[in-house]
């Protein structure tokens, strides 16, 4: 304020009487700030300006304006007055110079704890996806299942045969019996987790962030097992298996089809807890030049010509089984289906007839007539 008073002065008028009055006033001040000026504890400046030590900036300024009101020199004369103002100013420069400080330091706490949070919680995520990622392999390797697929051709599939199957196989290891503890070792409780074969990360409690966030996840050290083997052994290198080629002999039924599973017990990996598991063998069957397959039923194209379609005739056709003598009745259009019963495949589910049946589809075919006597009669037939 007297500063302001000061410029002030060099620039109002040079009155005597002005200047007296304006230099009064400001010698006045500086004698109470000379009087109060001692080093004033924050506890003093609380009760001098009647607010609490959890006052905010703004309660601290309402306070202080409502006693500068009373106690300030151009409202109040009195010496004492001058004096408890002075004391009052000095409690409010103070108490708002330490909420600064308090503001500061806040801040810096504040940007220190996100900065924790966000490289804990980094140290989280990275930790998540590399157990996801050995979650993943160890779940891959812990299926007991093998998947092989095997070719077949045509008549193979219908009829049935024996197939010699080549594949690996994860087998209980011999020296360790699947228990992957070598001779002497034991089992020890995870010094990571305690035994518990979790891990738990909690974040923003710590940091001051207000919410915290739980997370727990397997321990990656023992795999969620919450012990580890002191000493593994050597030939299966702790795994409880060795892998070797198996070779086997299997039996297909007549019948299947493409992608038709067989499933068989106890020819699957060996994995420690779960035994062995089964060997799918998903098939594939090739196609056959002249049938084509619906189900359990054959279908092939045959050509008659229009001498045997107009007056019928007994054909031998190619079925599965070999040759079949199939009657052509007169009359016998393009397009016709005759049907042979019981000449499809055998039916390798117990619904549904034994065997299916074979449809041949009939195809005309005109032959070039050169006898003079034939192309008269089918003239005067077309007349």
């Amino acid at each position: 304020m007297f500063a302001i008073s000061n410029v002030f002065l060099k620039n109002v008028s040079k009155s005597g009487a002005y200047r007296q009055k304006l230099a009064s006033k400001k010698q006045i001040f500086a004698r109470s700030q000379r009087f109060f000026s001692f080093n004033m504890g924050l506890e003093d400046c609380y009760k001098i300006l009647n607010v609490s030590v959890d006052s905010d900036k703004q309660e601290i300024q309402k306070s202080y304006f409502k006693l500068a009101k009373r106690y300030h020199p151009d409202v109040n004369k009195t010496e004492e007055a001058q004096e408890i103002f002075g004391r009052i100013k000095t409690a409010y420069e103070t108490l708002i110079e330490e909420r600064k400080k308090e503001y500061s330091e806040r801040i810096k706490n504040l940007k220190n704890a996100k900065e924790k949070f966000y490289k804990k919680r980094g140290y989280y995520e990275t930790a998540k996806a590399e157990f996801d990622a050995k979650k993943a392999k160890r779940e891959e390797e812990e299926n007991n299942t093998i998947s092989v697929t095997q070719k077949l051709t045509f008549e193979e599939a219908v009829f049935g045969c024996k197939k010699v199957i080549t594949f690996d196989r994860k087998q209980r290891c011999r020296t360790c019996k699947g228990t992957k503890i070598a001779r002497g070792g034991k089992y020890v409780k995870c010094n990571e987790c305690h035994g518990e074969g979790m891990k738990t990360i909690i974040l923003g409690e710590e940091e001051g962030l207000g919410d915290s966030y739980r997370f727990e996840f397997e321990c990656d050290h023992c795999e969620g097992e919450g012990y580890t083997i002191n000493k593994l052994c050597k030939p299966c290198k702790g795994t409880g298996h060795t892998s070797s080629k198996t070779q086997e002999e299997i039996t297909i039924p007549p019948g299947v089809e493409s992608n038709t599973v067989i499933k068989i017990k106890n020819l699957g990996h060996y994995i420690m807890m779960k035994g062995s598991g089964e060997l799918w063998i998903t098939l594939e069957v090739e196609d056959h030049p002249v049938f084509t397959r619906d189900g359990v039923d054959i279908h092939s194209d045959l050509k008659v010509n229009i001498f045997q379609a107009a007056l019928g005739d007994r054909i031998d056709v190619e079925v599965l089984r070999g040759k079949f003598r199939v009657q052509i009745p007169r009359g016998t259009n393009q397009g016709d289906v005759l049907s042979l019963e019981n000449l499809g495949i055998q039916n390798p589910y117990k619904l549904g007839p034994m065997k299916g049946n074979h449809y041949l589809k009939i195809f005309l075919e005109v032959p070039e007539i050169e006898d003079e006597s034939i192309k008269s009669l089918l003239e005067q037939y077309q007349e």
